[in-house]
């Protein structure tokens, strides 16, 4: 027969809570380096930034971060448009020869990966 204590004990569940957050950035190719375009946090990426108009690929980076002490960060790049004006090729040749940011993205954060890291 089980105490009254333990009749009337609640059952131990420990929830724990990270918190996440989702950050977008999108870069823009450019014969010039990569231009930053626009970005958000937590919610999906509307573009309100017009892109270059001499734009090849436009590119979208999603970092996910934890709130935990050894949790590590996640980076995805993926491709959200192509130039229909340039073949695969033509684009892969680009990536691979540009190295930096454009002039006007000097100031922009995050670098882009080196080229290695891109996804073809």
């Amino acid at each position: 027969m089980l105490s009254r204590a333990a009749r009337n004990a609640k059952p131990l569940v420990n929830f724990f809570f990270m918190s996440k957050d989702i950050v977008h950035f999108e870069w823009h190719l450019t014969p010039r380096g990569w231009v930053r375009g626009d970005w958000s946090a937590n919610e999906p990426l509307h573009s309100r930034v017009p892109p270059p108009a001499d734009r090849v690929e436009t590119w979208v980076t999603t970092e996910i971060t934890y709130d935990m002490q050894f949790a590590k960060a996640e980076r995805k790049w993926s491709l959200a448009w192509a130039s229909p004006q340039h073949s695969e090729l033509e684009r892969t040749a680009l990536r691979a020869s540009i190295r930096g940011l454009a002039p006007e993205s000097e100031t922009a954060k995050p670098d882009p990966p080196p080229i290695s890291q891109t996804p073809p």
